[in-house]
């Protein structure tokens, strides 16, 4: 980093087409997230529910921070529309469980890999220098991020949002 935090041409230079990257990658993958018809708490509980795996209705809720009826609601909402399966807890009658239906499994599998297919095809249009260059320069913004870019990392990444 430049003198008293001060960027440098450099590294204006990267933010600023790491800027228009995302920007562009955000356009190309709108039209996914806009055709949905899912209010965004539901897309809130559906995508809380596709990472964490089945939960009580209270526990979804309390992840959402709302309270268990307004959860219940939004998981009948959600199996109304095929994306959530609701059942009864096999130990306690009392309880509801939410999971992700195979339907609500593919909803989030699209979403999440839209972009990754656009930068797929982005990366294709590169040379192999060029390719082993962004490697490089992308593992050194990983690590300065306090991330690891290992392989092992990215094959779980894309194993979550293929």
């Amino acid at each position: 980093m430049a003198v008293h935090g001060t960027p440098n041409s450099t590294q204006h230079e990267i933010v600023n087409l790491f800027t228009r990257i995302l920007q562009t990658l955000k356009s190309t993958t709108i039209p996914n997230w806009l055709g949905l018809e899912l209010s965004m708490a539901q897309l809130k509980s559906l995508l809380v529910l596709s990472d964490r795996g089945e939960l009580s209705i209270g526990q979804l809720s309390d992840l959402l921070g709302i309270g268990i009826a307004a959860g219940g609601h939004l998981v009948d909402r959600l199996t109304q529309a095929g994306l959530v399966i609701r059942t009864e807890d096999p130990n306690d009658r009392r309880r509801t469980l939410a999971m992700v239906s195979p339907a609500g499994d593919d909803l989030v599998r699209r979403l999440r890999s839209a972009g990754f297919d656009v930068i797929h095809a982005w990366l294709e249009q590169l040379s192999t220098d060029e390719s082993a260059s962004l490697l490089i320069g992308l593992q050194a913004l990983a690590r300065a991020a306090g991330t690891r870019s290992k392989p092992s990392d990215l094959v779980a990444a894309e194993r979550h949002a293929p």
